[in-house]
This record gives structure tokens, C-alpha cells and sequence, in this order.
């Protein structure tokens, strides 16, 4: 098992204060992601699946923000916990990516919360109280592994008709600049995103017939274990 409370003496990715103004605070359950991806998709995401498990207003009674950015989590945090309203919150959801150090960016956010004195979860998925709040942290994609948000998105895309497209672009682009493109999960998912109309389009502004095609039951550890548990 792994020790999720060995220290980090690097400096911390959450250090850098936020960069926009007061957040009104509107429910008693908070989620805050890295950034306006996560603030946008979650909703959709368990507006779908709670339409398959006959929960279709899973979701209603948490509010989704985002720090702005990985660097920002510590400065959002700060500002939140001042505003008087915060007193009505009692419970706060922090989902981060894993990216290449899970433990890490774990050990970055235990550090925001600490240094404001928030309550700390032992491990990623494990609930933390303190007085009236609770604290939940989730390391996408599933706590154990590296990667991001879209590594879990590709997954619920993998049987979906133009994966086999996308594909193919990705390893004809890589055998021509092999050393100037990607052929990561985030390039996978923006690549399939590419192919709908009108184009341009980001994981944030899915269309509810897109979202409809995934195989929703990928999410289910992140439902079940992070967002029903606020």
C-alpha cells in the first residue's frame, strides 16, 4: 500500500495565487478542478449517468468550480475559505490529474489544505472531517495510476466507431514528425472531438448526443467513490 503521507519537499505546484475574483458560493458541496474542463464536464458526465442508474438529478446538489490552473489551488482555496458565505459549506471534492507523479500532486494539494488548515485525507478517495467540513481528494484517472481526465474519457470512447480514424491519424502523424506530435490520450480524445461538428470544439462543451455514445460505466469508481461520497 502505499504510503500517501511521505513528505514532499519540492516546491509545491499549488503555490501561485488565483487570477479572478470571488467565487459566490451557491451549494453546501463544492468540487473544484484544475481547470474549466472539469468544471464543465462533470455536470454533463453525471447528468448522463445518473439517467443509467435512475438518479437524473445526480449531481443538482454540488456546485463545480475551478482553481485556474494547477499552480493556483493554494491562492483559490485561501480566497474561498474568507468569503463569509463559506461557513455553509460542508463538504469540498479537489480532483487533480495524476499526470507523471500521482504522489506528488497528492502531496501538493494535502499541502494547500494544511497550510490553511482544512482537513487532510490520509489517501486519495479517503473522506477527511474536521468539525462540520469534510474534504475528499481524487487523482485521475483512478488514484493508482498516472495519467489524466482523458485517459478515463478514451477508455469510455474505445469501442466508439471513429476510434479506429483516430488511430490511424495519430500513428500516420507520428511516423512523419515523430519528435513534434503526441499520441496521448488527451491527443486521442481532442483528435475524435475533431471529427464532429462544428469543429473546435473542447471536452468542456460536449454535446449531450457525443457524451450519449460513451460507455459511461468507465466512471464509475470516480462516481461512486468521489462524487456520491460529498
Amino acid at each position: 500500500m502505499a504510503d500517501w503521507n511521505t513528505s514532499n519537499d519540492e516546491e509545491s505546484f499549488f503555490e501561485a495565487p488565483p487570477s479572478r475574483g470571488p467565487v459566490v458560493i451557491q451549494r453546501q458541496k463544492l468540487v473544484i478542478g484544475e481547470g474549466i474542463e472539469e468544471e464543465r464536464f462533470f455536470p454533463k458526465l453525471l447528468k448522463f449517468y445518473g439517467r443509467g442508474i435512475n438518479r437524473p438529478n445526480l449531481g443538482d446538489s454540488l456546485q463545480f468550480l475551478n482553481c485556474g490552473g494547477k499552480n493556483r489551488l493554494k491562492g483559490f482555496l485561501s480566497a474561498l475559505v474568507r468569503q463569509a458565505d463559506f461557513n455553509g459549506v460542508n463538504s469540498i471534492g479537489i480532483v487533480v490529474d495524476a499526470d507523471d507523479d500521482l504522489r506528488a500532486n497528492f502531496q501538493s494539494v494535502i499541502g494547500a489544505l494544511e497550510s490553511l488548515s482544512l482537513p487532510t485525507p490520509s489517501a486519495p478517495g479517503q473522506p477527511q472531517t474536521l468539525g462540520n467540513l469534510q474534504v475528499v481528494i481524487w487523482v485521475l484517472p483512478d488514484n493508482a495510476s498516472q495519467g489524466e481526465l482523458e485517459d478515463l474519457c478514451l477508455e469510455a470512447l474505445k469501442n466508439h466507431p471513429l476510434i479506429p480514424c483516430v488511430d490511424s491519424l495519430i500513428s500516420c502523424a507520428t511516423s512523419i514528425l515523430p519528435d513534434q506530435t503526441s499520441s496521448s490520450s488527451k491527443a486521442k480524445v481532442y483528435s475524435w472531438l475533431a471529427c464532429w461538428e462544428p469543429p473546435g470544439r473542447r471536452l468542456g462543451e460536449l454535446r449531450d448526443e457525443q457524451l450519449n455514445t460513451w460507455d459511461l460505466s468507465v466512471f464509475q469508481r470516480l462516481v461512486n467513490g468521489f462524487f456520491l461520497r460529498l
